[in-house]
């Protein structure tokens, strides 16, 4: 009986053990975050749909989602949007939108205003596009 009573014991404590770690977050070092950050806040461009093939492009894509899963996810964003590159912004824009950040609303109206243009990458070349469509299709969903 009482080894029967360990051996549940057992499998339970085993159960628990697994299942915590399947559900824990990698954890991710400050250096890791500002790496990523700065990456990210210097991109050249804006990239749709980068694939691992087209390495510079797929590593400023890397960076940027693994910092929208850093926990201060939404502050890098509103960096990004503050002091990035012209891409960067756009990418910090994303990123709140993303992030359901309630600052979006607010910061993408001048975004969607703007008459600028940004160097996008879209495989296997680059082309200025308007900052403003831009922001037109990421406020619509349709970049994610």
């Amino acid at each position: 009986m009482k080894l029967l009573i360990l051996i549940l014991a057992l499998a339970i404590a085993l159960t628990t053990t697994v299942r915590a770690q399947a559900g824990a977050q990698k954890y991710v070092s400050a250096r890791e975050i500002l790496r990523d950050f700065e990456q990210v806040r210097t991109a050249p461009y804006f990239i749709f749909e980068a694939t691992a093939s087209d390495e510079a492009a797929f590593s400023i894509e890397l960076a940027f989602r693994s910092l929208l899963k850093s926990p201060s996810a939404a502050a890098q964003c509103k960096k990004l949007v503050a002091g990035g590159s012209p891409a960067g912004q756009l990418y910090g824009l994303l990123g709140l939108k993303i992030l359901n950040d309630p600052a979006y609303a607010s910061l993408s109206e001048r975004y969607v205003a703007s008459r600028s243009y940004v160097p996008v990458f879209v495989s296997p070349a680059a082309s200025d596009r308007p900052v403003s469509m831009l922001a037109s299709e990421i406020n619509k969903g349709n970049i994610k």
